[in-house]
């Protein structure tokens, strides 16, 4: 039994479409974005009208790229599929009224907002920078084996501090 309110969700352009299951059609976008994901160095830019399924595409792109074929085998695009799969680390920024010029997009991509974490999430440290390393080294002595033993420890404390602070 179909619910209505799924079928009238369907088609919202504030509701970016996650599931693969329910993305329908821009065989030719995915492909495309396929493409881009199998050329080393690619840069991929999704842009277009209001309305026209720009989140949508960029989520379904952004699934693959990780690993998800759910939508190539739908769309019958496998031959795209590398042999070892994708396996893409992603970073999905939105873009919206706050974002007028390069450096705010580029802001944005950096430091993330409400709906979009930081670029700097996906390091190690996440939202964080390393200040300082300081080594420690120790020495234990005794007598064991001919009347020596040695032995030596080390150890790393690191400092680190907010990349950013918000004013």
């Amino acid at each position: 039994m179909l619910d209505i309110k799924y079928i009238n969700s369907a088609f919202s352009p504030a509701q970016e479409i996650l599931n693969p299951q329910s993305f329908v059609g821009r065989k030719e976008q995915i492909k495309n974005g396929m493409l881009c994901l199998n050329n080393p160095g690619s840069f991929m830019s999704i842009y277009g009208l209001r309305g026209v399924g720009k989140p949508s595409i960029a989520h379904q792109i952004e699934l693959i790229a990780q690993g998800d074929l759910t939508l190539p085998r739908i769309l019958s695009l496998k031959n795209f599929i590398p042999r070892g799969g994708f396996n893409f680390l992603t970073h999905y920024t939105k873009v919206d009224s706050f974002t007028t010029n390069v450096q705010d997009i580029i802001k944005r991509i950096l430091f993330g907002d409400n709906n979009s974490s930081s670029l700097f999430s996906l390091t190690n440290l996440g939202e964080r920078q390393l200040d300082s390393i300081k080594k420690v080294f120790g020495s234990e002595g005794g007598g064991k084996f001919l009347g020596i033993q040695l032995g030596a420890k080390s150890s790393e404390e690191k400092t680190t501090s907010p990349i950013y602070q918000m004013t």
